[in-house]
């Protein structure tokens, strides 16, 4: 036995020496420009493994990482005056592109372009053009987020020092927002940071050169290692406030209040009224121009409503309570219950298709329920599926709560039925140029060609270096497969985005159990201009 134990070491270690190692190497350059990069910090992470390779690029860009184990590995680069980059990430942001390494395999021919960042400064001064100590100054973008509208993204903020001057860097490239003024979104720094020696001003926010509303703000367009200087800012003391007021329907508490809650980056003020117990009247006083989200809630009873408020009170604003209630839900696989067995945590969420609230619930939750939720239609969402299974329904009583959304009524609660099931379909491919070539690290998206407002059904991946592609655990039906050398993450879920492609996607019919192959040709970034 012991001779035989031997042996079988022996054999093993012979086959761990006699696999011949691997190496990537490559060469690090500025964007644009193609200048090499030295001192340049790349660190090689192997996929599923904390650790990482470091190195420094040499004089002349070049980097080499050698003695690897077979995988799949991903390159970061890191050097100051440049955005921190991953190899690959084209497309979305912070993603990148895996290599894949086989014995002795050899991966030359890496080049990452490095994006220098850019910076903004200027002074924000008062009326009498004093300095303004402690005034934030922050930043946004418009960015895609599901269900695939646009809206303003904040990016990160500074404060002004004792002489009124900001400086905002590590910028990408792309157009942008800056706002002065208000409450600072992380409240802890004025505490923390504060000199006992500053007066910190309280002006209300602005947009740049000076307006309380977006739409009137200048969009910045900033351009790779830019550093435009001079971009000051007058703050008022004080803009026009305004009320809101109205009238809660239906059984009242006392101490019950409304809240306003600040939807757009243009207050960032928020405000909140009582609510008079005989009469069932409120008011908001002190808001600025905006979109806000009006709530409240008592006992088994709450209520929620957005608002535009404009350049003056808005009244008569109705805000009926409705009973809250516990919605139960049963999860089954294959006509089974779900085996928790398979350590997967099944994440419920229920977003009410006119408020926009939602709340949710997680199957290490027993029973699985989803409870204080208000009368309402709500979209059913399942996240976090084990790998081969995918929701092949949602019952709500004999409704679709799939397709045609749940209408949730507390006092004729019924159960809701996942269906799972493990027979998803599969489909792998390739995508090519123009010129037949490969195309790698390029959008493949596959689009459901009905229920384009179920965003789940929606899945995208990059390309690998062969312009090779696989998506799994699909749940059958049409899709349309569009592949982009250069789209903005979830813009596809926009049907404005999506109609400018539709000529240009494949049809494909998925059915249960199918694994399907499928050819795309890319469509080019200079198609979408």
């Amino acid at each position: 036995m012991m001779k035989f134990l031997c042996l079988t070491t022996l054999v093993s270690f012979l086959v761990q020496v006699a696999l011949p190692k691997a190496s990537i190497s490559g060469v690090v350059v500025r964007e644009g420009t193609n200048e090499p990069l030295s001192e340049v910090r790349v660190s090689l992470y192997s996929n599923g493994d904390s650790n990482n390779l470091k190195v420094i690029s040499g004089g002349d860009g070049r980097f080499f990482f050698n003695d690897l184990e077979p995988g799949q590995y991903k390159l970061q680069f890191d050097i100051t005056g440049y955005l921190t980059q991953y190899y690959g990430e084209r497309i979305f942001d912070g993603s990148s592109t895996s290599i894949p390494l086989r014995a002795g395999g050899v991966v030359n021919n890496i080049v990452m372009r490095m994006t220098p960042f850019s910076a903004i400064s200027g002074r924000i001064r008062d009326e009498s053009f004093q300095p303004l100590v402690g005034v934030p100054v922050r930043i946004f973008r418009y960015v895609y987020r599901e269900p695939g509208r646009r809206g303003l993204q904040f990016e990160f903020d500074t404060d002004t020092n004792d002489r009124g001057e900001y400086r905002l860097y590590g910028i990408r490239p792309g157009p942008y927002y800056l706002q002065a003024g208000g409450r600072p979104l992380f409240p802890f720094k004025w505490t923390d940071q504060l000199n006992i020696n500053e007066v910190v001003s309280e002006e209300d926010p602005v947009f740049y050169p000076g307006t309380p509303t977006l739409n009137h703000a200048t969009l910045l367009e900033i351009e790779p290692g830019s550093d435009r200087k001079g971009v000051d800012f007058i703050l008022v003391r004080r803009q026009n406030r305004f009320q809101i007021r109205g009238h809660v329907k239906g059984i009242i508490d006392s101490g019950l209040m409304v809240e306003a809650s600040s939807l757009e980056p243009r207050a960032l003020i928020d405000g909140s009224g009582d609510v008079d117990l005989n009469t069932g009247l409120f008011e908001i006083d002190g808001l600025v121009p905006g979109e806000y989200r009006l709530s409240a809630s008592s006992g088994t009873r709450s209520a929620m409503l957005s608002v535009q408020l404009g350049e003056g009170d808005l009244t008569g604003v109705e805000l009926p309570m409705r009973e809250t209630g516990t919605l139960s839900a049963s999860v089954m696989l294959d006509g089974k219950p779900f085996p928790p067995a398979t350590g997967n945590v099944i994440y419920l969420t229920l977003r009410d298709t006119v408020t926009g609230f939602y709340k949710g619930a997680t199957t290490r939750e027993t029973p699985f329920v989803v409870e204080s939720l208000p009368a309402g239609t709500y979209r059913v969402l399942v996240r976090n599926l084990p790998s081969g299974v995918y929701l092949k329904s949602a019952t709500y009583g004999n409704a679709d709560a799939l397709n045609d959304g749940m209408n949730f009524d507390p006092a004729k609660a019924s159960t809701l039925q996942l269906q799972m099931s493990s027979k998803p379909a599969a489909l792998r491919g390739i995508v090519r140029n123009a010129r037949s070539e490969a195309s790698s690290r390029v959008a493949v998206v596959l689009v459901p060609d009905r229920f384009r407002d179920r965003n789940e059904l929606y899945s995208a991946i990059l390309t690998n270096e062969d312009g090779e592609f696989e998506f799994k655990s699909v749940a059958p039906g049409r899709y349309k497969v569009f592949a982009w050398e250069s789209i903005e993450a979830y813009s596809w879920l926009d049907p404005n985005v999506l109609a400018q492609f539709e000529e240009k996607g494949e049809s494909i019919q998925l059915e249960e159990s199918a694994k399907k192959n499928i050819e795309l040709r890319v469509i080019s970034a200079e198609a979408r201009r």
